[in-house]
């Protein structure tokens, strides 16, 4: 078992550059890799699960509110979060 949190360190990351990095700019992308689709869908399903739990609290719920994002309406869909 490898479980060392390296995957759930990238979500928290990509998070962060989400909300706080690209606050007052426009036309921002992330990429988010991995070695393979099992992977990959595991962190985009952190990344998920996290913008829709601290979506709750502030300041992050008006920063995810401001930014458009819709917590209720979050979706995978193959390579990417909507």
């Amino acid at each position: 078992m490898n479980g060392q949190g390296k995957t759930y360190l990238m979500a928290i990351i990509t998070a962060y550059s989400y909300l706080i990095e690209s606050l007052g700019l426009s036309n921002q992308d992330y990429l988010v890799s991995s070695i393979n689709y099992k992977q990959t869908s595991k962190i985009l399903g952190y990344i998920k699960s996290m913008l829709a739990k601290i979506a709750t609290i502030e300041p992050f719920k008006t920063l995810i509110q401001d930014s458009g994002l819709d917590t209720r309406t979050l979706s995978s869909q193959a390579d990417q979060v909507n």
